[in-house]
């Protein structure tokens, strides 16, 4: 459950550029803030209260790409008050990642369904 206004914020940004996402999503032992069942990618909100290290996110985000094939996007809270600048940001990772060409091989897990 999106808790946090800038979470909700986030949520609305990704519905505006046009990718429906469930939040809150299980993968593994962690959680995704934001996932798009559709292009199979994550969305990741990191503020002053809940960002872990760099270090643990990139263990993290690392651990969710090996197991899952999930490719995270990363957003500051504080890139929030520049809404274009993530919405931008959010259409080219979109764009990287629909073309589908990282999808060969990736595994699914059977909880998500068939993409």
């Amino acid at each position: 459950m999106i808790t946090s206004q800038a979470q909700r914020k986030l949520l609305r940004l990704i519905n505006e550029v046009g990718f429906e996402v469930d939040s809150e999503v299980a993968v593994g032992p962690y959680s995704l803030d934001c996932y798009c069942f559709e292009s199979h990618t994550g969305f990741e909100l990191d503020s002053k209260y809940t960002h872990m290290s760099k270090k643990r996110d990139k263990k993290r985000d690392d651990w969710i790409w090996e197991n899952y094939r999930i490719p995270i996007c990363r957003v500051d809270e504080t890139e929030l008050e520049d809404e274009e600048a993530v919405k931008a940001k959010l259409l080219r990772f979109m764009e990287i990642w629909n073309d589908g060409k990282w999808r060969r091989g990736a595994f699914i897990p059977r909880s998500y369904g068939e993409i």
